[in-house]
């Protein structure tokens, strides 16, 4: 029952973080849409703090069991799975009417506040799907289908910079262009000739 409680707040949590970010979230909010009892939160998370890591890493539980499922799939080239890939959180984008599109994205927005334990869950996860999508691109270019103009490290931050700015980009002009342009790019970016 314990695990089950828990569940709820952090499920509960997830929404209303990634609407109004860390800082913001008040522990009153959560409670009231887990219906969980407002004694219940210190009985799980010793802070809120915390709670964040716990928060992130659940999050990034079912992130990246579905992102290495997505990129394990071998019916697409390496360069179509990655523009598969940023292309579904395209289409994420225009359903939420150009608001923030996860979790880690929108808590990495705020890293620079956070304290080490928060920081270094966000690096954690963050580093899964980049170490992704730099073996997609290293398979790629051993099979001649992505270019070597950059190693596939360079690539891969390259491309994971550049998506997190045109995210950013996207909720200020409350349009999909950013997005749209950056896509464009990476086809040139992993382009063979």
């Amino acid at each position: 029952m314990a695990c089950d409680t828990k569940t709820r707040i952090l499920e509960a949590a997830e929404p209303i973080m990634i609407a109004k970010g860390f800082h913001a979230l008040g522990i009153a909010e959560v409670l009231e849409a887990a219906k969980i009892p407002k004694g219940s939160f210190y009985h799980h998370f010793e802070s809120k703090e915390a709670f964040g890591v716990a928060l992130i890493e659940h999050y990034a539980g079912e992130h990246n069991a579905f992102m290495r499922d997505f990129f394990q799939k071998r019916d697409l080239k390496p360069s179509d799975r990655i523009l598969a890939w940023f292309g579904m959180s395209l289409s994420r984008a225009a359903g939420r009417a150009y608001g923030p599109l996860c979790l880690i994205c929108k808590l990495s927005a705020e890293v620079s506040t956070f304290g080490e334990p928060m920081r270094a869950a966000l690096a954690e996860e963050t580093a899964f799907g980049r170490g992704l999508l730099v073996e997609a691109i290293r398979e790629g270019q051993a099979g001649g289908n992505i270019g070597k103009a950059f190693s596939s490290e360079e690539l891969a931050d390259l491309m994971l910079s550049a998506w997190t700015g045109a995210l950013q980009g996207m909720q200020v002009r409350k349009n999909l262009a950013p997005l749209q342009q950056t896509l464009d790019t990476f086809r040139k970016l992993m382009a063979t000739a």
